[in-house]
Parts: C-alpha cells; sequence; structure tokens
C-alpha cells in the first residue's frame, strides 16, 4: 500500500468520525439544554406550587377566622379574597394576584334534603351552612390550579334543645304549652296525644259530676284548663245588673281520677262594682271585664280582684266583647272593634289604643259588634242588627292595624249568642237567637275560604235549628262537639256532633230555669268538661263531664311553651319522633320571634312551614318529622335568626279507637 493511499484512507475515518461526533452532539445538546432548562422550570413551578399551597391553608384559615367573627357578615354569597387589617382577617370582594399567583373565595348555599343530607340542587337551603370553594392558580411558568372544599357551619355554641318529658311538654306557668283537644300522657316518658274522655258528650244527665251555687246569677263564663296533669282548671264567672253586688269570681275545679268528682272552691271574695259583666277574659295573670261601665268599660283585676287598669272605649257605650292576645287587648263597642296595648306598665292608664280612627269599623256600620275570638292572624267578630253575622280582620303591626278580609252571610237581624272557632282556623261556629219566625241555633261557616260576589264573603255550609229552644251561648267541646245553652224549649243543654259539617243533636239536658253560659275545657290528663251557669236559685254552676266513651276525640292541637335561646340566635333544623298509624295524620309548624320587652312570654308568634309560608306544614316521613328551620322574615312577626321559639302541632284521626303519637323534639341552634 503506497503512503498516498494510507493518507486518503486516515482522512477518510477523520471525516467519518467528525461526522459522527456532529451527529451525535445534535442529538445530546439539545436533550441536555432541555433538561437543564426543565431543571430550572421544573425548580420554578415548585416554588410556585408550594407558595400556592401554603396561600391555599393560609386563606382556609382566614376563612375560619372570619367565620368565627360572626357569621351574618361572613355568610354573604359572592367572590372574596382574604386580606389582613391590623391584626384581623376580613375578605373583601374580588380576587387578588400575589407574586404571580391569584386566589379566591367563593361563598355559596348548602342545600339539604329531607333527610338533612347535603345535595348538590333539589332540596332546601340551610341559613347555617355555606360551601366555600378556594382556587390558588399561575399561568408561570406552566398554567396549574390547587383548589379546596370546605363545608362551613356557625361555629361557636352549635346547641341543642330536647323536649321528650310530660314537664318539657306542659311547661311551666307562666310559660305553658296550650291544648285543644290533646293530652300529654306518660306511657313512654312523656308523649302527646289527641284526647280521649271517660264519659259521653252525649249523654250528659248522667254526667253532671260537681255543682257550685254562685253569689249572684252569671252573665258571662269563661274557663281554662290546669297547667299540668293534677293541676286544677279555672272558672271566671262574670255577673252584675247595674246594682251595686258581685261582679266577678273566679273557680279552681280540680278532675281528680275516676271515680272521684271534681272539688270546686271559690277564690277569694267576689269583685263587687255596679258594672253588668257581658264578657269575660284571662290571660293567666289578670282579669278583663267587659262591661256597661259609662267609662273604663274593660276593667282589668289582678289576682287579688283589685282593679289595677282599665280601658276606655267610647264614652256612655257598652263593651260587649274581650279577647287577649300577645299583649293586645281586642274589645268591641257599637259597630267596631278596637286595639289596645297591654305591653305598657299595668300603671299606665287608661291603656293606649293602637288603632286609630275608624279602623277596625264593621263594614255594615249600622250593626253592634259583639262577641270576639282571635286566631293567628286574622280576629272574628260577630255582629247584631245586619243581615251577616260575621266579619273577619286580618291583623298585623301588633294590633296597630286591621283590615276587612271577609263577611259571612248567615242571619237576619239575629242576635249571635256564642262563637267559636276551630283550632286549625277552618270553621267558625256562630249560635244565634230566635227573630220571629226564624228559630234559634248555629251556623257553621267555611273560613278557610272567601269567594267574591261584590265582596269577599265566607261560605255557610251549614245550619244547625234549636227548635224552641233560645240559644244563650256555644262553645265547641272537642273538635267533633259542639254545645249550644239557652232558655225555653225542652232540651236547654244540646250537645251537637259537627264531626262532618253536617251537625246533628246527639244528646241533651233539660233545665227549665235556662242556661246562660258555657265554656269546655280539656284538662292535660284528658278529661273533658263543660261548666255551665244556670239561672236557678242555687247550684247554678254545674260541672258536666264528656268525652267520646273511652275513643279519641277526631282533632286537637298543641302549642308548645316556648323556648329561650337567651340571645338572638339561628335556629337551625329539628328532629321529632313520632307514631303515625293508619287513618290518622300528624302536622307540625314553627314560629321564631324577636322578644317584647325582654321576654319571650310577650313575643308574637306566627307558625310557619318549610318554606316559611302559614299554609305549609312540616310533616312525617316514617317515623320521624324533620326539617331545616326557615330562615328569614316572613309577614312580620317571624323573624330567624331571633331568641324566641314555639311549634305546633296538629293531630287528626278518621279511626276514633287509633291516635298520632309525638314523642319528643329535639331542636338545633348557633349564634
Amino acid at each position: 500500500m503506497s503512503t498516498n493511499t494510507q493518507l486518503t484512507n486516515t482522512v477518510g475515518e477523520t471525516l467519518i468520525e467528525l461526522l459522527m461526533i456532529i451527529g451525535l452532539t445534535g442529538i445530546i445538546l439539545p436533550a441536555l439544554f432541555s433538561g437543564f432548562v426543565a431543571t430550572r422550570q421544573g425548580k420554578a413551578q415548585q416554588q410556585q406550587r408550594q407558595e400556592a399551597t401554603m396561600m391555599l391553608k393560609e386563606t382556609a384559615e382566614a376563612v375560619r377566622s372570619v367565620r368565627e367573627n360572626g357569621w351574618s357578615t361572613f355568610a354573604v354569597n359572592g367572590t372574596y379574597h382574604p386580606e389582613l387589617s391590623g391584626n384581623t382577617w376580613t375578605l373583601v370582594p374580588g380576587t387578588e394576584v400575589v407574586n404571580g399567583i391569584m386566589r379566591q373565595v367563593d361563598i355559596s348555599d348548602v342545600y339539604r334534603d329531607v333527610n338533612n343530607m347535603i345535595v348538590p340542587a333539589g332540596g332546601t337551603v340551610d341559613p347555617s351552612t355555606k360551601k366555600i370553594d378556594i382556587a390558588v392558580s399561575w399561568t408561570e411558568p406552566y398554567a396549574l390550579s390547587i383548589t379546596s372544599t370546605l363545608y362551613v357551619t356557625r361555629f361557636l355554641d352549635n346547641l341543642a334543645t330536647t323536649q321528650t318529658t310530660v314537664s318539657d311538654f306542659t311547661g311551666t306557668p307562666p310559660n305553658i304549652s296550650a291544648l285543644n283537644g290533646i293530652t300529654i300522657t306518660n306511657s313512654q316518658g312523656g308523649e302527646i296525644t289527641l284526647a280521649h274522655g271517660n264519659s259521653n258528650w252525649c249523654d250528659p244527665q248522667n254526667n253532671i259530676l260537681a255543682t257550685f251555687t254562685l253569689p249572684k246569677q252569671g252573665n258571662a263564663i269563661n274557663a281554662a284548663p290546669g297547667a299540668a296533669v293534677d293541676d286544677p282548671g279555672s272558672a271566671y264567672i262574670g255577673m252584675g245588673d247595674g246594682i251595686l253586688g258581685p261582679t266577678f269570681v273566679k273557680l279552681n275545679i280540680s278532675s281528680p281520677s275516676p271515680p272521684d268528682p271534681p272539688v270546686i272552691s271559690q277564690v277569694g271574695t267576689p269583685y263587687t262594682s255596679t258594672y253588668k259583666t257581658n264578657a269575660v277574659f284571662s290571660d293567666g295573670t289578670y282579669y278583663y271585664l267587659a262591661t256597661d261601665g259609662g267609662s273604663s268599660q274593660v276593667v282589668i283585676l289582678d289576682a287579688t280582684y283589685t282593679k289595677v287598669g282599665w280601658i276606655d272605649v267610647v264614652s256612655g257605650t257598652h263593651a260587649n266583647g274581650v279577647f287577649i292576645k300577645d299583649n293586645v287587648a281586642y274589645v268591641t263597642s257599637g259597630n267596631q272593634l278596637y286595639t289596645y296595648d297591654l305591653s305598657v306598665p299595668m300603671s299606665t292608664n287608661p291603656k293606649p289604643r293602637l288603632t286609630s280612627g275608624t279602623e277596625g269599623r264593621l263594614w255594615d256600620t249600622g250593626a253592634t259588634a259583639k262577641q270576639v275570638v282571635v286566631q293567628g292572624n286574622k280576629a272574628y267578630v260577630t255582629m247584631s242588627g245586619s243581615i251577616t253575622g260575621l266579619e273577619t280582620f286580618t291583623v298585623s303591626n301588633g294590633g296597630r292595624d286591621l283590615f276587612y278580609y271577609a263577611i259571612g252571610q248567615i242571619n237576619w237581624w239575629q242576635d249571635p249568642k256564642g262563637l267559636a272557632v276551630n283550632s286549625s282556623g277552618t270553621r267558625a261556629y256562630i249560635a244565634f237567637s230566635a227573630n220571629g219566625a226564624v228559630k234559634g241555633g248555629f251556623y257553621i261557616i267555611d273560613i278557610s275560604k272567601r269567594v267574591w260576589f261584590i265582596f269577599w264573603w265566607h261560605p255557610n255550609i251549614a245550619t244547625f235549628n234549636t227548635q224552641n229552644m233560645n240559644p244563650q251561648g256555644m262553645s265547641v267541646a272537642t273538635a267533633n262537639k259542639a254545645i249550644v245553652v239557652g232558655n225555653s224549649g225542652a232540651l236547654q243543654y244540646q250537645v251537637v256532633d259537627i264531626s262532618n259539617d253536617n251537625p246533628v243533636l246527639c244528646g241533651g239536658l233539660n233545665i227549665p230555669e235556662g242556661i246562660g253560659g258555657v265554656s269546655s275545657i280539656i284538662q292535660p290528663d284528658g278529661r273533658v268538661f263543660s261548666y255551665i251557669i244556670s239561672g236557678e236559685a242555687h247550684d247554678q254552676f254545674k260541672v258536666i263531664e264528656g268525652g267520646s266513651g273511652g275513643t279519641y276525640a277526631s282533632d286537637g292541637t298543641f302549642e308548645s311553651m316556648f323556648i329561650d335561646a337567651g340571645y338572638s340566635t339561628s335556629f337551625n333544623r329539628f328532629t321529632a319522633n313520632i307514631t303515625q298509624p293508619s287513618q290518622t295524620t300528624l302536622k307540625m309548624q314553627i314560629a321564631v320571634a324577636a322578644p317584647v320587652s325582654n321576654s319571650c312570654q310577650n313575643a308574637s308568634y306566627l307558625y310557619v312551614g318549610p318554606a316559611g309560608q302559614t299554609d305549609q306544614y312540616f310533616v312525617p316521613q316514617s317515623s320521624e318529622i324533620t326539617g331545616i328551620i326557615p330562615y328569614g322574615t316572613f309577614q312580620t312577626d317571624y323573624q330567624n335568626p331571633n331568641r324566641c321559639l314555639k311549634y305546633k302541632l296538629w293531630f287528626h284521626t278518621d279511626d276514633a279507637n287509633q291516635t298520632p303519637v309525638f314523642n319528643d323534639v329535639g331542636i338545633n341552634y348557633s349564634p
């Protein structure tokens, strides 16, 4: 081989090696450069992630801190970011960017189903839980974000109260529950059921258990059950005829277990005056007498029968009816319904009038307002001297506003002698005296409906004729029995079955001297009684036991004692354990209210259902009634958050041998 050939080969090999090196460098250097760049960017991305993670944790702690400083200011839906104000975290609207990192806090509502489980939609808003979505994101060196979702509740003092025993359900005076057709039993530690009697309403002649001689003939009667099992009930007797003498007395009536009869005792010496008492009412503390007095037409007595207050209606007129509710006195006189403020000190007299001018005047200005009953936000007033006998007013603004709602086309200038409204606010029962060829009796008015025909009116759905008995009084003893009393005829005490809006006489009692008034009660132990005042020379006051032969009343309501949280709080939810046999129903409403004069006793309670509406109810799901307590203000009187709570139950059975049972309720609340 020649030298030139060897040189050529060496040069060729060198060129090949050089090309290979260049090729390998082209492959390796980009990878090395990319790795170097990626290493530098990865470190930056890691630093961003670390800073973002710290910001996420800081934001979560800031959210909790803001929540602890006050729920009402925290729980406002929107987009925010945290900022320090001094040593305190706040949430400021909008997002923020710090060192290229953006963070935001989204606050939104939480929904729960009927089992209180959180659902994405379709449930009920929980006013005490908020969903918190925290997002932290950045775009350099790579776009990325980290998120966190929290469910935040009212933090401090997430409390609960439970009512389950007899004493829980009955309460302690003056904070006691209201029972209508209801009894509280102790079969399993305390439960609420429909009432059942030991006797039969339709057999009154065999059930006059006790009598008492009054100091003077009675004109008016009202009664109240005992506050708890074995506590005596009370009867308030209005008397007087314009001549100086007894005008008012209270009787206590015990109801020991059968076969022992009730025991009647007079409380103190009767109040004496020259008044004639047309109606009497007690709120458990004071006695209110609607009288024929030329001034001071409503006299207010304390427990010692001392006159401590009065109401001047219009000089020279008579007070025909009086009803007390939520520190408001409703008084009928002339052609008008008046309201007066009882929240002022008792020494403030006469009591200030709440309505003004002609507000509360009957649509038939020539009529005379008589009896008055207030239930919910309605006032029902009977009237004489008119072709109608009933007018309904809506009541608002703490009794200051009375507006015409509807009338009942029920009579022809007859004189109303008694008014009763059932516990569900669907029926009014009005007794009326005879007028010429028109016999006395009573009407059943459907007050759940109003129909427009020139004006709004309630339909008259049934009439009961008492034949030759001229009614002087009426009461609805249990939801399925009405008692009508009066003068003349064969039966001055008539028991009428009203269970299906087809009134039928089922029993009666003959007292030739006549009966001037009747009031019926249901004791906490379930015993039911009518108290009457007759025209006899002695033993005018009589106790007649009723019931349905040991079976259950068809309807009843229970209105709980108030629960005072002690401070304004959010009432969140409740769970009640119940038993609901077939052919029975049980439903529930809630009221949350502001205290009046720093007292839940004086609060105005409006009962509502799940969406804050008065025509809605919480109903059972299997063996529970559970729900979210509506949050917000509805029709002024319902205010949640606030301090005072009550609940109301409606019981019904189509089987007289079965009753729904309310066993206990737990209520959750928090500031």
